[in-house]
């Protein structure tokens, strides 16, 4: 993908190049602290906050001079979701969707900050952006089932990891996710109510067992 600012030939030479010392410097500080799917990070600490919040102030210099990159706005919204300052990141990635309309890591993330904060409506709506983006993105789709399944639409919820399962009917989380629904509907669990009850350990364990049970009926 081409750097937004690479589109706009009125900067100057010398403003590109602080810009972009500005960016690499606050991403060397930032990057072994943010999370980033599939990649460990490393503890936090007083030393990583510091070196966060000090990226935060490169970024902010960095935007000052070009302010039609989103990636800056979204490395914000990885900082302060880091740091726990959930209102804080969606308020970046906010600024990230205003400056970049086509990618969908950006309500991806806005959705995921939204459900930090519970505002189940709010996530929705990041949702539905996103997949607008990415309509054959399986996990799109998968997270779209959770929201629903935290504001109790389950028949929604149930036709969205349908469409989750149709693009990639291999991958284990929507399976675990339709089943979720299922042990919902039948009154065997209760529902979650908000983002950390999908992680309650009983939850997982009753899933898993009720997926080595499907599979081991026979066909």
């Amino acid at each position: 993908m081409k750097d937004n600012f690479t589109q706009h030939p009125a900067i100057s030479p010398e403003s590109l190049h602080t810009y972009k010392e500005l960016h690499t410097a606050a991403w060397k500080l930032c990057s072994d602290y943010i999370i980033v799917a599939g990649r460990p990070v490393i503890p936090l600490g007083a030393h990583g906050e510091q070196a966060l919040r000090k990226a935060v102030t490169l970024f902010l210099d960095a935007v000052e001079i070009v302010s039609y990159d989103w990636k800056p706005f979204w490395t914000m919204g990885k900082i302060y979701e880091r740091l726990g300052e959930y209102e804080h990141a969606l308020d970046y990635f906010d600024e990230a969707y205003k400056v970049c309309t086509v990618e969908s890591s950006i309500p991806r993330e806005a959705c995921r900050m939204a459900l930090e904060l519970q505002d189940h409506e709010r996530a929705l709506d990041y949702s539905n952006i996103a997949l607008a983006i990415a309509p054959d993105d399986w996990s799109l789709w998968s997270n779209k089932a959770l929201i629903q399944i935290l504001m109790n639409r389950l028949d929604d919820a149930l036709d969205s990891i349908t469409e989750a399962r149709r693009i990639d009917a291999t991958h284990t989380i929507p399976r675990n996710i339709a089943i979720l629904i299922d042990l919902i509907k039948q009154g065997r669990v209760d529902p979650p109510r908000v983002l950390g009850d999908f992680y309650d350990l009983n939850l997982r364990k009753t899933i898993s067992k009720t997926a080595r049970e499907e599979n081991t009926v026979p066909q």
